[in-house]
């Protein structure tokens, strides 16, 4: 294995390559150049060094079950190091097992794909979240939904489900501006979301419509959060660019799970409904009859 070839590529890789005897708990026979830009270390500091010197101290991290776990599930995965300076940092690694000097040895890869992570998290919350009000968009909040359903059927917990929307949006938006109404959506996602408890999910179904899921919670629990969020939105005054200002209240449906299983979004809808008729600025729970009251 040891050929011109191989010896070419190793040590021009731009990933941190180590060679670790199969047989000694992680003995690093060599090493190239890339490791001193990825870990801070040149090859003169790793060679004839265990493994592990490259896991946290802290940790208690065994550099045998690190390789054996990547052998086993021929997998490349994330694993924290600690580099020259003492500082961790988080690597894809990799392992393969190859001929070496007549012995079996581990070409173990590490490779700086913090760069990659950043983009993939951020392609991944672009998928999931609003953009204007940053909580979940219509399509994550209902796997949210879904999700919560499933369990709440299978363990008998209570869930409710809230939808609400802003009293007369439109208004707002002809007499104020676009500016105005996005600043009212942003506002009420904000009280939506420092109102809720750390389990609950907030959502944007689209146009000035939300919804917050919440389980473990009876009607009585999401009523007594909503109306914190209906009576502080309801006093807050909004400023227009000119100078002027505006007040804005908000209708809200509430249904739980118990009071209808298979529609629950359904039962918070007409709950919504009802708040509206009855003159908006306002909370309706559905009574789980086939009416909102």
């Amino acid at each position: 294995m040891e050929n011109n070839t191989f010896r070419d590529i190793f040590m021009s890789s731009l990933d941190a390559l180590l060679i670790i005897e199969a047989n000694s708990g992680g003995l690093i026979l060599d090493a190239n150049p890339a490791t001193t830009r990825i870990l801070g270390y040149g090859p003169e500091d790793l060679i004839g060094k265990q493994f592990s010197v490259l896991f946290p101290k802290d940790r208690g991290v065994a550099a045998g079950d690190v390789l054996e776990r990547i052998q086993v599930y021929e997998s490349t995965f994330i694993q924290e190091f600690q580099d020259a300076s003492g500082s961790e940092c988080r690597l894809e690694l990799s392992v393969t097992m190859i001929p070496w000097r007549g012995e079996n040895a581990i070409i173990a890869t590490l490779r700086d794909s913090s760069a990659r992570i950043a983009e993939e998290e951020k392609l991944r919350e672009l998928a999931s979240v609003d953009a204007l009000t940053k909580v979940f968009n219509r399509r994550q909040f209902m796997t949210s939904l879904h999700s919560a359903l499933s369990s709440a059927q299978r363990h008998q917990f209570p869930l409710s489900l809230c939808i609400c929307d802003i009293d007369n949006f439109k208004k707002i938006n002809d007499v104020h501006g676009h500016l105005s109404g996005d600043q009212v959506l942003i506002s009420l996602a904000r009280l939506l979301e420092s109102e809720s408890r750390l389990e609950d999910a907030v959502g944007r179904f689209g146009g000035d419509e939300f919804s917050v899921l919440f389980p473990y919670a009876s009607t009585k629990d999401a009523f007594s959060i909503v109306e914190r969020v209906r009576m502080h939105l309801e006093a807050n005054v909004f400023q227009t660019a000119e100078g002027g200002s505006f007040n804005v209240t908000a209708s809200f449906g509430v249904a739980d799970f118990e009071g209808c299983e298979d529609n629950l979004f359904e039962c918070a809808d007409k709950a919504l409904l009802a708040a509206k008729k009855a003159g908006r600025n306002r909370i309706v729970v559905y009574t789980g009859e086939g009416d909102a009251g």
